[in-house]
């Protein structure tokens, strides 16, 4: 089993050894690693970690054997499809070398997008035309349209509340729902979810701010991103007025 293991350690000498120890002593190796915050007083480390069949039968018991180490807070520790983080350069590469229409170079930012900042699933709104509708999303992500959004016109990276009436219960799912949005042009933006947590942390919201600005920027000026037709899917398993 793969699992997402978000740490708040302290940031001392030592703090991430004993972290890294503790996660091999419940039969997990470390895929990938990546800091994803830190101030004065602590690092939050986000962990990709493939467990052996032996802790992957009880999560729980692995939350809490990494909480009795010393420094460490376990914020997160939940199953997840991602191994491969830091994908920006092939994202960034593709987006200024690939001649194909500009709606594909759309559906690679939704594709990369979760492998960049670790979500459950990415989307591309377009709020063109008399309703809000996904354009393009990566695997698990939703197809879906909305008559408005009240987020919507986007001036910059942000969180969203996920208990506002937008939201779709079937997104909730059984864990911590955070969700963040940043802007693509003035009509259309990047989703990124989370079914189980962690939270977006400040960091990771500038992080998603700056891919869907990437994409603004090198998109075409008459890519037409925002155009109704075709590129409109239409809702097939829900609908939120």
């Amino acid at each position: 089993m793969r699992v997402l293991v978000r740490l708040v350690l302290e940031d001392r000498p030592g703090a991430l050894s004993r972290a890294a120890a503790a996660i091999a002593e419940v039969g997990g190796d470390i895929v990938t690693m990546d800091v994803v915050d830190r101030n004065d007083a602590t690092v939050t480390d986000d962990f990709v970690v493939e467990l052996s069949q032996r802790g992957s039968g009880d999560l729980e018991s692995v939350a809490n054997r990494l909480s009795a180490v010393p420094g460490v807070v376990v914020e997160c520790l939940r199953p997840t499809p991602q191994g491969e983080l830091h994908r920006e350069l092939e994202l960034i590469t593709r987006l200024a070398v690939d001649s194909r229409l500009s709606l594909d170079r759309l559906d690679l930012l939704a594709r990369l997008t979760p492998a960049i900042i670790r979500c459950d699933w990415a989307a591309v709104l377009t709020s063109a035309g008399a309703a809000v509708g996904i354009t393009h999303s990566s695997v698990s992500g939703p197809r879906i349209r909305w008559t408005n959004l009240p987020w919507l016109p986007l001036r910059a990276a942000t969180t969203l509340d996920p208990d506002e009436s937008w939201v779709p219960s079937a997104w909730h799912g059984s864990g911590l729902l955070a969700l963040a949005a940043a802007p693509i042009d003035p009509r259309t933006s990047v989703l990124a979810c989370r079914s189980g947590g962690p939270d977006f942390r400040p960091r990771e919201v500038v992080e998603l701010g700056q891919l869907g600005a990437l994409a603004g920027r090198l998109l075409p000026a008459d890519a037409g991103v925002g155009t109704t037709g075709s590129g409109l899917r239409r809702c097939v398993d829900d609908r939120v007025p």
